[in-house]
């Protein structure tokens, strides 16, 4: 088969995929609202960017047109985006563990990292920087774990509820500091679960064509 008749295009400019740029527009403004310690303005934007998630995920399920591969990329990229940078700031601000934000940044790294390079080896020749980063060309699509979903709610739980500790004055509480270990285990299980899974979290386009010839 020709090689430009089996690259698959897809229209990226979907609602979903605009939600999420959203949601990563949002992203370093909560983060210097919160190092400027403004908690109750980091709480609301924050709630708003975890609607544009909702909304988001619920028109990428029922409308087959709004559903794109970049999409189960760009999704879970956003919601790491924002997750981390509320972990480090919280961090920095002393309302959330040095330990528990190296462990999580650790882990998001490496899947950032596997992320950049199973998009260099699904990629057919030419493997040029404009291709490498040409969004309409689709070449792979993760599919997150069970435990990784989990993980990710269980995050996005311990941020809001840190973000909400200064507001209504329960910093350092107990369950908080349950919340932490919670945490901490679900993101090791998580990071597991992506290496015993491995062969089947990313399916590669450009081989599958490759096994049908």
């Amino acid at each position: 088969m020709d090689q430009k008749k089996s690259e698959i295009k897809e229209n990226i400019f979907t609602v979903p995929n605009g939600l999420c740029a959203v949601r990563i527009m949002c992203t370093p403004i909560i983060g210097y609202l919160v190092l400027s310690e403004l908690y109750t303005h980091s709480l609301g934007l924050f709630i708003f960017a975890g609607f544009t998630d909702l909304i988001d995920g619920y028109i990428a399920r029922n409308f087959p047109n709004q559903q794109t591969m970049i999409g189960s990329f760009l999704d879970p990229a956003a919601d790491k985006l924002l997750i981390s940078t509320l972990f480090l700031t919280l961090t920095i601000n002393g309302l959330i563990p040095v330990p528990l934000t190296s462990l999580i940044l650790f882990r998001d790294a490496c899947l950032f990292g596997s992320g950049f390079y199973i998009r260099y080896v699904s990629l057919p020749p030419p493997k040029t920087l404009s291709r490498y980063f040409d969004m309409t060309f689709v070449t792979a699509k993760l599919e997150p774990t069970n435990i990784s979903k989990v993980n990710t709610m269980i995050q996005l739980t311990l941020v809001a509820a840190t973000l909400a500790a200064p507001v209504f004055s329960y910093v350092d509480h107990l369950y908080l500091q349950i919340l932490w270990y919670v945490t901490g285990t679900t993101t090791v299980l998580s990071a597991g679960s992506y290496l015993y899974y491995k062969n089947s979290t990313y399916k590669l386009f450009n081989e599958k064509r490759k096994d049908s010839n």
